[in-house]
Formats: C-alpha cells, structure tokens, sequence
C-alpha cells in the first residue's frame, strides 16, 4: 500500500504530492528535503497532520 505525502502553501497556491511505500521518519524527512528543494522561497512553519485513521508509523 502506497502512503501519499501532501504539501500544501496556502499563500503562494503551491502543492507538491509524493508516493512512498512506507510512512515512518526517514520517509517524512526524505520528503521534507525534497520540498525544501523544489519550493522557490523560504519557509518559516511546517504544519503536520496526519489523516484520520492513518495506522500508527512505530
């Protein structure tokens, strides 16, 4: 089962969505480090949620 990542900027009307088979930390850094690259400004706050029952990561 593939768990989508969903990056969202309100503001700037930006989205950046991402596959992965696994959603544990490394999977939620890897993903992080790629919007920091491909997003064209600095960001200041990262809001997370995770959707209503997503299974536990640990």
């Amino acid at each position: 089962m593939a768990n989508l990542f969903v990056t969202i900027d309100r503001t700037g009307r930006f989205a950046l969505t991402q596959l992965f088979e696994k959603a544990d930390r490394n999977t939620a850094r890897e993903a992080l480090e790629h919007l920091l690259e491909v997003v064209p400004y600095r960001i200041r706050t990262i809001l997370t949620d995770r959707a209503i029952g997503a299974p536990s990561a640990e």
